[in-house]
């Protein structure tokens, strides 16, 4: 349910993305359909950056950013009917797949991070457990 654009650079147009990244971005989908019992989809705000994107002041990206390997993602959920899932809830269920338990999980006021870095990294919001 995902597409290379999505994962693209904006500045450069280059494509790398983890194919981890985009299992756990599935499995994150279909939790929160499970959950909510509605269909929503993932919106990737951010993808790939590359160091000049990264370091650009319209993202001001951290130095060593996942986003940098194509191991992270910027995102939100929104149903058909464009109401937006809340950000810290979307961050809680994303705290239950496998890959970003072991990845970068934060909850932002408009989207959520999660990344597949291979260790336990958390910040931002608190998460919220219903919606």
């Amino acid at each position: 349910n995902f597409f290379e654009e999505e994962f693209r650079c904006p500045c450069c147009g280059q494509v790398v993305v983890s194919m981890a990244l985009v299992q756990g971005l599935q499995a994150l989908r279909d939790l929160v359909k499970q959950e909510t019992r509605t269909e929503h989809r993932l919106m990737v705000t951010s993808g790939y950056r590359c160091p000049a994107h990264n370091a650009s002041s319209t993202v001001k990206g951290a130095k060593n950013s996942e986003h940098l390997y194509g191991r992270a993602v910027d995102c939100y959920a929104v149903d058909g009917h464009g109401k937006v899932l809340n950000h810290q809830y979307l961050a809680y269920l994303a705290s239950r797949i496998p890959v970003f338990v072991r990845g970068g999980i934060a909850a932002y006021a408009n989207h959520i991070h999660v990344d597949v870095r291979g260790r336990k990294a958390r910040w931002g919001l608190p998460w919220k457990k219903t919606a």
